[in-house]
């Protein structure tokens, strides 16, 4: 079982299959209950040796945060 595919969604409902993504680092709350909230990765497209870092939501606590 993964822990999260290639594949990214977004809110518009456009999706991007990413050739790598790697990194990941998970951000935490800090009110001392540990509530996961977002997952970075660093992502490469598809033939190309260029990478990045995206930010995605992690449960409805992470999707709160960006309203």
């Amino acid at each position: 079982m993964l822990a999260y595919r290639a594949e990214v969604r977004f809110v518009d409902g456009a999706s991007i299959s990413y050739g790598r993504r790697e990194r990941p680092q998970l951000f935490f709350s800090d009110d001392g209950n540990m509530t996961p909230l977002f997952l970075v990765n660093g992502v490469q497209d598809r033939g190309t040796n260029m990478s990045y870092i995206i930010v995605s939501p992690v449960g409805d606590a992470g999707v709160k945060l960006q309203e």
